[in-house]
This record gives structure tokens, sequence and C-alpha cells, in this order.
């Protein structure tokens, strides 16, 4: 019966002195009054701002003249091999100053050639006349070639035989120099007995194809396929590191952005990048092919948008897209450390570099009454401090990851809901509730967090 009575008094002791140690020495426990509306309170509603991407189908580009010809007095610059040629040619059905071509007797490839002409992995437009007779032994077309191996430009053929005809068509080139290969019968190495088949050239015009709204480095460029301009970006795998292809924008460093592309891949790999230079991060690093939809922050110097390819990328990127994203609901400098987490789970991410406080205005749901409990989940934090100011009334430092309970005593300096992080502090924030109390949380102490 003792050992009954004892523990019965324990029971009803224990509680009355842990209130009192809680909750001041009248040993008031708080009581739940109401609870404070929240918006948002797992941050899972966010805002996709305006399309900051200009021309992400690569569709508009300048067509800038690189070398037009005239053969009124000798070749104008071009060479040959296993050839000769001779410029000021008349009198070839009926057009003056020509450039002709004289294959030799050598078992081999035969071409025209104007070296130092072209800059490799650059998309040029090329027109030109030509004229080839018929009743030759070997030459019965000419192809426009990418490199001095002879692999064609994707420029139609030239089979047209005893009248001048044109070709005209869009291509990447492979070699700084210009190339147009004397073929027969569809073969590149081949043997003239005689060393004197020909064939003519005129009006040629050769204008490099750069993007309006975009500057490519290295081996980018605006596509081209079988003779015509794809409206995609093209990398061929000359460039000697990763090449960007850079646009200004109006990016925010610390901010989310959302990113979109699609993308080809025969080589390497592609990302994107927002604020580039010096601390950039890529964004979406992908070898595969498809549509590539990622989320990450601009973290570099200059406010560019840019599409990287490695050093190794071979292949295309169409249809790309910059938009940046924000929370609904709350209030955050842009560029001041608090976004939606980047893998887009419903966090509100902090990110160290600047202090910075998440905030909403809760309206009439803060008051001049005895108290505030909220409860939240942090993670991901490795460093720095995060308070909870509800009215005004701050906590203590928050700095572990956990369900968090947190006690406030009663204030009403505004009406806003705070999480305010300092610059060292990277954490996150998720599922919100608060409560306004009837009593008041311990005597002299404006907070518990329990």
């Amino acid at each position: 019966m003792k050992k009954l009575i004892y523990g019965l008094l324990l029971f009803l002791l224990i509680p009355s002195l842990s209130y009192a140690g809680y909750y001041g020495a009248a040993g008031r426990r708080p009581v739940v009054l109401d609870t404070i509306s929240v918006t948002n309170p797992s941050f899972a509603n966010t805002t996709e701002g305006s399309e900051l991407v200009t021309d992400g189908v690569f569709e508009v580009v300048t067509e800038t003249n690189s070398y037009t010809s005239d053969f009124s007095v000798d070749e104008d610059g071009f060479n040959v091999y296993h050839s000769t040629s001779d410029g000021n040619i008349d009198g070839i059905d009926g057009q003056d100053d020509n450039l002709r071509f004289t294959c030799d007797d050598v078992l081999g490839a035969h071409r025209l050639q104007r070296t130092n002409a072209l800059v490799e992995g650059k998309a040029y437009h090329v027109i030109l006349d030509y004229y080839i007779p018929s009743g030759q032994s070997n030459i019965d077309q000419i192809i426009i070639c990418k490199n001095s191996t002879g692999t064609p430009s994707g420029i139609s053929v030239g089979t047209t035989l005893d009248a001048w005809d044109s070709l005209d068509g869009y291509f990447i080139t492979s070699s700084t120099a210009f190339f147009i290969n004397a073929f027969d019968g569809g073969f590149y190495i081949w043997q003239d007995a005689g060393g004197d088949d020909v064939f003519y050239i005129r009006n040629v015009i050769i204008d490099e194809v750069t993007f309006d709204s975009w500057t490519a480095g290295d081996g980018c460029a605006p596509g081209a396929s079988s003779g015509s301009l794809t409206n995609k970006a093209s990398w061929d795998g000359s460039q000697a590191a990763a090449s960007e292809l850079v646009q200004l924008a109006s990016v925010t460093a610390g901010s989310l952005y959302k990113t979109v592309r699609t993308q080809v891949v025969s080589a390497g790999s592609a990302s994107m990048v927002v604020m580039t230079g010096a601390g950039s991060t890529p964004i979406g690093i992908s070898g595969t092919n498809g549509t590539k939809t990622n989320y990450g922050l601009a973290t570099g110097v200059n406010p560019n948008i840019a599409v990287v390819g490695s050093a190794t990328f071979v292949g295309t990127i169409d249809d790309a897209s910059v938009k940046a994203v924000t929370i609904d609901d709350w209030v955050v400098v842009a560029g001041e450390g608090w976004n939606p987490d980047t893998a887009m789970t419903g966090k509100a991410q902090k990110t160290a570099g600047v202090a910075s406080d998440l905030s909403q205005d809760l309206t009439t749901d803060i008051d001049d009454i005895y108290g505030y409990r909220l409860d939240f989940t942090t993670a991901d934090r490795t460093a720095g401090n995060l308070i909870v100011d509800v009215g005004g009334t701050d906590s203590s430092a928050i700095i572990t990851n956990a369900a968090q309970i947190v006690w406030l005593n009663g204030g009403a300096v505004d009406t806003n809901l705070r999480f305010e992080a300092d610059a060292a502090c990277d954490i996150s924030v998720d599922a919100i509730s608060g409560y306004r109390l009837t009593n008041a949380p311990p005597t002299g102490t404006a907070v518990w967090i329990q």
C-alpha cells in the first residue's frame, strides 16, 4: 500500500514540477487557443518567371561575307591537289572570267582548295556556279567537301553537264580550307590516264553564319545538315576544351532557375549554366539524348546564360529555356539565399553566403497574446544559425536537423513570421504549423525550443 501511495504522489507531482520548469512558477500549462494560418507551409507551391532566353530555338542567324571570288586576273587564292588551275578563262558557254580546274594523271584525290579561308567548326553558306563538259573520261560531278579526306559537306552534288548550274547550301567545316573535289562516278579516288578532264567555277560566295542572340565558342555553330540549317546549336567536337554558347540575361546570383534543353548526343556531354565565370556551377550535366529539365542556382559572376558542351561533346542542342523559380506566398529578396530546394521536393532551402530572412505576413493571426508554438522540420544544415521570429519575438539559435517545436512569448511588434538565417547558414525548412496559446511559455525567457 505504501508503494502505491508513493507512486501516486510521484505521478501527481512530476508533471507539476515539469510544467513549473517549462511554463513558469504558477505551473500553468499553455493551452492551444487556435491555429495560425500559414500559407504554403510545405513550400510545395512555386511560380516560374518569364522566359529569360532569347532565341532558344536557334533560328535567328546572320550571314557575314568571308569571301567573294574574282577570277578576272588569276585563281584568286585557290590552289590545287593532283591538278592545275587557271584564272581569267573566257568563253565558257557564254561566260568570261572563270576559274578552270584540270586534273593530272595521278591516282588519287583531285581537288580545288582555298587554304585559311574558313574557321574550323563554324557554319558557312556557300553559293557558286559550275560547268562540267560532257564526254570526259572521268570527271562527271563536283562536291563541296568538309575536309581534305573528301567528306561531303551535305550540299547537293553538282552533276549537271554542258550547262552552267549552281550549288547553294550550308555546312559546318572540319577544316580551315575550302574544298571542291572532282568525282568520277561517285568515287573520290580515281585516275585520268590522259590528265585532261576539267571543270569550271565562277561567282563563288562564302558567308559565315552566326547566331544573332548567342556568342558561340570553339566548335559550336548553327547546325547544318543536307545543305540546310537545322535551327539547332551544333558542336562538332573540334573544341579543345569545354565550349560555351552564351548570351546576356537578367539573372541574379543566388537565385534558383529551371533550365530545359533538348539534346542529341553522339559523344561527350552537355549542361547549362546560369551566371558564368568564376564559381559557376553546371546544371544538369548529361550525355544522353532527350529533353533535360533541371533546377539549379546561379552561382557565377557574369550575368549570362550558357549552354555548355564538354571538351568531347559532339551533338546538338535545341529548345533551350531558363526561368526563375520562386516560392509562393513567402517574401525573400532575390539572390539572398532562400529558394525552393533544387530537387523541388517541397522545402525552402537556404544557401550560405549572405544573411537573409524568409518571411510571411500572417496579418490577423499575430497579436499581443500569451504566446505561440511553431512546429517545423529542419534538414541539410552543416553550419550557421537559424532564428525563428513570430510577431517580433526571436527564438534562440537552431543548429540541429530535426523536427522542431518552438515556444515563443507573445508580442505584436508586427504581424510577420520570419526564418532568419545568418550568412554562414545552410539549412532547409519544411512542414510548418503554428498555434496561438492561452498561457505564456516560461516566465523570464523569450523562447523554449523543445
